[in-house]
């Protein structure tokens, strides 16, 4: 991939208090136009230590779904309950108002941190598997691994 990553960080209000959500933001442009092409994202957020372990994995990542993207999904394409290594997840794809490229995502929640992969780029380069490509890479190291749900 050309570039380098920029990292990002936003304050989020949750029902388990104030977090911090870390974003690692790579977006390729044209470079004839200076269009973006495509966008990919590895974001992270801590929750309080044992503050989702009594909490239904499937209605915390829906619930997640809910208050950042499902607003801005116009035309939900696909949206599914996953795993990874054991850990609850949630697949969607959708176009949003503006249409000018398809977001396909994965929430994972491993133990208190949730991860959020995002790409949006347009249905020449998902139809040449570059979003799944950047989502299937994405792995649980064995340092971060407990107990799966």
């Amino acid at each position: 991939m050309q570039g380098s990553p920029i990292e990002e960080t936003s304050n989020l209000s949750t029902d388990a208090g104030n977090i911090t959500q870390y974003d690692h933001v790579l977006q390729l442009k044209d470079p004839r136009t200076q269009r973006s092409v495509a966008y990919f994202s590895v974001a992270y957020a801590d929750y309080p230590p044992g503050s989702t372990r009594n909490l239904d994995p499937n209605e915390f990542l829906e619930k997640c779904w809910q208050g950042s993207f499902a607003k801005i999904a116009t035309n939900l394409i696909s949206k599914e309950k996953i795993t990874l290594d054991g850990y609850p997840g949630l697949s969607f794809r959708y176009t949003g108002e503006a249409k000018s490229g398809i977001v396909t995502g994965r929430h994972f929640l491993v133990n208190d941190r949730l991860y959020i992969l995002v790409t949006i780029m347009t249905q020449a380069r998902l139809d040449r598997g570059g979003s799944d490509k950047f989502l299937n890479s994405f792995h649980i190291l064995p340092a971060e691994r407990e107990t799966p749900r």
